[in-house]
């Protein structure tokens, strides 16, 4: 019900001096068309606003706006993602990472700060660059040391893609069995070829496709 000009609600309420939020009541300016009381504030961050009594003493107005916008930089800064310049890469192995980590059902705690990327792949000793798109050979790539314990604290690293391809998930046990093929006997080419088999006889399909993607 819409009170006439001057006339207030019976169950007005004189809001004046009362903090809601940053926001702090300064005078009534008015009544909106269902005859709700306006406000004008004054939020901490120096602007004024105008406010609904209703949506000021339910919470639902806080600020000028500028609580929304300083909530959605810290979630952003948490996660390493910067609004204008686009995802860090360390943000986007995370991503990856949780993605991953439902799709494989394993445990997972990362943060975006748990992931630091090396300079060079401490398996390979190639440089690591961070590419778009698609990933390459020398891209990083955040590993498990043991996969079924998942991506938790502790537990992984940042090697290249290359080397994150042959080394999967296999065990300890196979990719000895893999250094062993290569280093055994003449004909580097035909060992280089046996261990891939080698490692291509324990994994997956997907697997496959990324270690001949690599090769």
């Amino acid at each position: 019900m819409a009170y006439p000009k001057g006339r207030r609600s019976p169950n007005f309420k004189d809001l004046v001096g009362k903090r809601f939020g940053r926001l702090t009541v300064v005078e009534r300016v008015g009544s909106s068309p269902e005859g709700q009381t306006i406000w004008s504030c004054r939020c901490d961050c120096g602007k004024f606003a105008t406010a609904k009594g209703g949506n000021l003493s339910h919470g639902h107005t806080k600020s000028c706006g500028c609580l929304a916008r300083d909530r959605a930089k810290e979630i952003h800064t948490k996660h390493g993602k910067c609004p204008r310049s686009g995802s860090t890469a360390e943000y986007a192995l995370w991503k990856h990472a949780k993605k991953r980590a439902r799709e494989q059902h394993v445990p997972f705690d990362l943060e975006v700060a748990d992931i630091t990327i090396p300079k060079t792949c401490p398996i390979m000793g190639t440089k690591l660059a961070v590419n778009t798109g698609k990933p390459r050979g020398n891209s990083p790539s955040l590993d498990k040391f043991e996969p079924e314990k998942g991506y938790v604290k502790g537990n992984v690293w940042v090697i290249s893609y290359r080397a994150n391809a042959f080394k999967s998930d296999f065990t300890v046990a196979q990719l000895k069995s893999f250094v062993a093929a290569i280093e055994r006997g003449p004909g580097c080419d035909r060992d280089v070829n046996a261990a891939r088999n080698v490692l291509l006889a324990g994994a997956g399909a997907a697997h496959k496709r990324r270690l001949r993607h690599v090769a």
